[in-house]
């Protein structure tokens, strides 16, 4: 499986029990195919340096929008700032197939 598969899957678990959850898990559903056509850009950022999540923030808002509340709202609503933006980074890379570079 993907770790948007992953995602997918973990959102529909979750949002058994939780239904507020089901937008989310629907977002990530819908934003899921656009990934394949925002390869190429996301790839020149990491070259570039570029951290992935402001990259999605330009050209994927729907997928960075339910990256960030997957991050914030369910994986680690408990830790700081920091913390929940190197996990996001690190979910925005491994969405593409990156590895991380930090």
């Amino acid at each position: 499986m993907s770790t948007i598969d992953n995602i997918i899957y973990s959102l529909d678990i979750i949002s058994h029990f939780n239904p507020n959850m089901r937008t989310l898990h629907d977002s990530f559903v819908e934003q899921s195919p656009l990934i394949a056509g925002n390869i190429p850009i996301i790839e020149n950022a990491a070259a570039n340096s570029v951290p992935i999540y402001d990259t999605l923030i330009v050209h994927q808002v729907g997928l960075a929008n339910a990256v960030h509340d997957y991050v914030y709202n369910i994986i680690h609503p408990l830790d700081s700032a920091i913390t929940k933006n190197v996990v996001r980074e690190q979910i925005c890379r491994d969405l593409f197939g990156l590895v991380a570079t930090y």
